[in-house]
């Protein structure tokens, strides 16, 4: 017991800090060696010399204080700044289960709390798109022809595929223009892959929302009336009413309001059990070249205790966009299962699951 005791008595007087150097070595090693790490707290370093609870004996607080004291804060973090664990962000998942990155998230620059009915997945090949959220375990329903209701008053093409899947209380649309041009009322945001191109608020009454938008300054659209023929739901129609803000406002989607004419049949029960255990859409993220613009012009949108929010962060090569949408899910595990057993890689931490689709990121959380 003597023996141990000089011997680490030896260990402490060489310094603390070559102590922690030799555990930033060990730790990129590990990585490098691609093999699970085990990381230990430098604070519970410091209690376990000082009660001796690895070697048998209580260490005396005060006359080995000076050489307890914590590194400066170059050495402590040698580990996280080696290129080897910085490398360690980047590596492959394994067996569909990603580690942990190491890296810190890019900080929100403002959360907007909005009244989210739906968001819009809009780009060619609907047929292929749907097939990539199927396999991501979404019950998605069969693309179908979009109608609108002409001056005449009779039902027309609005030159729109779509398909949904739905949850509670919101729901995220597939779409395809079948005729793309400047007069389509999706043309100003059209792209050559999908991306989230459209995002619609709820409304309750939107010819009081117009009235709004118009006493604000703003340019919206006469209210519109539109339907689409259901899959589900014995055959029924669904019907809305809705409204689109300004291209110039909202460069990176339409943006707009819709009043459900048959909710019952939209957010239709049995269409929300999907596989992977999503059973909400909670946000969304906008990547903005100019972050403050773009959260005076969300804000004007948003709703204080509103349920869904949009995060806004500021673009790292200048084009704003939406690149995520943020689902609550049943459970992780069975989230992580479904994506696994279709052989979707994905990145998952204690409390988020991400997984990459057609031309957005999904963030999953319990």
């Amino acid at each position: 017991m003597r023996a141990a005791a000089v011997l680490l008595e030896l260990v402490l007087r060489a310094g603390h800090h070559g102590f922690a150097t030799v555990h930033a070595a060990i730790h990129a090693g590990a990585v490098l060696r691609r093999l699970p790490v085990r990381r230990e707290p430098h604070g519970n370093r410091l209690r376990r010399h000082r009660g001796g609870a690895d070697h048998g004996f209580r260490l005396p607080r005060r006359r080995h204080a000076a050489l307890l004291d914590r590194p400066d804060r170059r050495t402590q973090r040698a580990g996280e700044h080696h290129s080897a664990v910085a490398a360690a962000r980047h590596l492959p998942p394994r067996n569909g289960r990603a580690r942990a990155g190491t890296g810190r998230r890019k900080r929100v620059v403002s959360r907007i709390a909005l009244d989210i009915d739906h968001v819009g997945l809009v780009g060619p090949d609907i047929l292929r798109t749907v097939d990539e959220f199927r396999a991501l375990g979404f019950r998605v329903t069969d693309p179908v022809e979009l109608m609108g209701t002409g001056p005449d008053g009779q039902e027309k093409s609005l030159d729109q595929q779509s398909a949904h899947f739905i949850f509670g209380s919101t729901y995220v649309e597939i779409s395809e223009v079948t005729r793309p041009g400047p007069d389509h009322h999706l043309g100003a945001w059209l792209g050559d892959g999908p991306a989230i191109r459209i995002l619609i608020l709820r409304a309750t009454d939107i010819d009081a929302v117009r009235e709004q938008a118009l006493a604000a300054g703003q340019d919206p659209t006469p209210v519109g009336e539109a339907s689409r023929a259901l899959h589900y739901a014995d055959g029924a129609t669904a019907r809305f009413k809705w409204l689109a803000l300004p291209p110039k406002s909202f460069p990176e989607a339409l943006c707009g309001y819709v009043q459900h004419l048959t909710p019952e049949l939209v957010f239709w029960q049995e269409m929300n059990a999907h596989p992977n255990g999503a059973v909400e859409l909670t946000g969304m993220t906008l990547h903005a070249a100019n972050a403050d613009d773009a959260g005076r012009r969300y804000g004007l949108l948003g709703r204080a205790d509103a349920p869904e929010y949009v995060d806004i962060r500021p673009a790292e090569i200048g084009r704003s966009g939406f690149t995520a949408l943020h689902l609550r899910t049943r459970s992780l595990d069975r989230t992580a299962d479904t994506l696994a057993a279709a052989g979707k890689p994905f990145e998952r931490d204690a409390g988020r699951l991400a997984v990459q689709a057609p031309g957005v990121l999904l963030h999953f959380s319990e």
